[in-house]
């Protein structure tokens, strides 16, 4: 297995962006059961459930990636991910024997965290001269944003992006209903 760089520079940007449209998707269903009998977990819930959000967004802040047009995608998770169930104590770093870090601060000692550094990526499309995304958020959260754009007259997206060499990914996500870029 190849070895991680631990040299790579991590960029971080904020931007703000005006929501020009949108379309949303949800739904309930059934588990499908009839494929492969070695392929289905018993664990599984027998309901299925879904929301996902498609929004068309354009940057105007910062200065220099104004008018980049964004193209994203946001899914609520299932209740019964393993994202929505991590506690911050599953993320301790170990060293090479299994055993968790600790950084020494003031003549104590604190846990040391390897926490995952997105919620979703980016990408340039130069097919349509796009940004495209997704992101992956709990299912109250693609609620609540699909319930804010039905009653906001002029939604409002703050993003907090990070580029690790040539990838970009998601670190936070806001619908809102101020301007970001005033914040």
């Amino acid at each position: 297995m190849p070895k991680a760089r631990s040299n790579q520079k991590e960029v971080h940007s904020h931007l703000a962006l005006r929501v020009e449209s949108y379309s949303a998707n949800t739904g309930a269903s059934i588990t499908h059961v009839d494929c492969t009998p070695t392929l289905i977990d018993e664990n599984e819930l027998a309901h299925s459930f879904g929301t996902g959000l498609d929004l068309i967004a354009v940057t105007h802040w910062p200065e220099e990636r104004a008018e980049e047009e964004l193209w994203l995608s946001i899914y609520g998770l299932k209740p019964t991910d393993w994202r929505l169930r991590r506690r911050l104590k599953d993320y301790q770093a170990v060293d090479e024997q299994g055993g968790l870090k600790y950084r020494k601060y003031r003549g104590d000692y604190y846990p040391i965290y390897d926490l995952p550094k997105q919620i979703g990526y980016l990408q340039k499309n130069r097919h349509y001269g796009v940004w495209t995304g997704a992101a992956w958020v709990s299912p109250d959260v693609a609620s609540d944003m699909l319930t804010m754009l039905l009653h906001i007259e002029a939604p409002y997206l703050a993003l907090h992006e990070i580029r690790i060499s040539r990838k970009r990914g998601i670190v936070r996500i806001s619908l809102q209903t101020n301007d970001p870029a005033e914040e």
